[in-house]
């Protein structure tokens, strides 16, 4: 069986502080949220938090990860309480 993943993630516990676009109501609005970071590699990051994001929702980090100030949802998890989300970590170059 391939692994999932190109790059090896390495656990590490960091509050992740981010801005996400959602469009309610026809209007959109840019909420602050935070999280856990619990993994992240080269390309992505793992975290816990408690907003029920959504795979595709684009992330603006409060503080850039390396060279990547953005990411995108790639999957996440309801764990009750909480979600655990992975995001792809997105260079600034792709988003214009």
């Amino acid at each position: 069986m391939e692994p999932k993943r190109g790059d090896v993630r390495k656990g590490c516990f960091e509050v992740l502080e981010f801005t996400v676009a959602v469009f309610n109501d026809n209007k959109l609005r840019f909420i602050d949220l935070s999280g856990l970071a619990i993994n992240m590699s080269k390309s992505g990051i793992c975290f816990i938090t408690r907003y029920p994001l959504n795979s595709g929702h684009v992330l603006k980090f409060k503080k850039s990860i390396g060279r990547y100030g953005h990411g995108v949802i790639m999957w996440i998890k309801d764990l009750g309480d909480q979600y655990i989300a992975g995001a792809s970590l997105v260079d600034e170059a792709a988003l214009s």
